[in-house]
């Protein structure tokens, strides 16, 4: 069984580094094909797209039309039965960290748990622990985390991201995919992956605008 990595990055020459290097070194590394989808960089990410080529089974630098366009289009390059999403500046837990998730993966969708660090450095990391259990309403207020989320291709190729939204479109297909299409799901008791907050998931406001326009209801902020 193939796992697809697959990272998105633009202008994040640092978090790449870090995030190449946390999946290269994984303990099976041997099951994984690495695709890298660059938006277009202009600051150095693409000498250490060059310096690691070897490790990838695809890579493309160009403009695209967002985070989803950018995701969508690495799904498209994928081969292996198996994606799971890790963007620049995210890494994994461990070294064997997809070792561990491995034996597990037998849903539509398998996700662990994530280590989340804070924006400010200095007020540390906590670890979110995901619910086993999946009601109707889950997604109004939650999330599963794609970054430790391992989804099968085929999946992902039928239902793909909705790129008319900016932030939300991975919390819409769990949504479409586990409580409207009735898909196989798996919570592990794994923390697969460190993420960093700061990006564009952590708009609040604009999280909120998308979901109370995606859901059609108020959401207490």
């Amino acid at each position: 069984m193939k796992i697809s990595i697959i990272t998105i990055n633009l202008n994040n020459k640092e978090g790449l580094e870090s995030t190449v290097r946390s999946v290269i070194s994984q303990t099976y590394f041997d099951k994984v094909e690495y695709i890298i989808i660059d938006g277009g960089s202009t600051d150095g990410s693409v000498d250490v797209i060059l310096d690691n080529e070897r490790f990838f089974k695809y890579w493309v630098s160009e403009p695209d039309n967002g985070i989803y366009n950018a995701m969508n289009k690495g799904v498209k390059m994928a081969s292996g039965d198996y994606c799971l999403f890790l963007n620049s500046g995210d890494h994994f837990h461990s070294d064997d960290a997809i070792e561990r998730m491995y034996g597990h993966l037998d849903r539509d969708i398998v996700y662990g748990d994530l280590c989340i660090h804070q924006g400010n450095p200095s007020d540390g990391y906590f670890i979110k622990n995901y619910t086993d259990t999946i009601p109707d309403d889950y997604f109004i207020y939650e999330a599963v985390p794609h970054e430790a989320a391992f989804v099968r291709t085929d999946l992902l190729r039928r239902k793909g991201f909705r790129e008319d939204y900016r932030i939300i479109s991975d919390t819409i297909f769990f949504h479409e995919s586990i409580v409207v299409d009735k898909a196989s799901y798996r919570h592990v008791d794994c923390v697969v992956t460190d993420f960093y907050l700061g990006g564009v998931s952590s708009d609040m406001p604009r999280l909120l605008e998308e979901k109370e326009r995606f859901f059609k209801i108020r959401i207490k902020g």
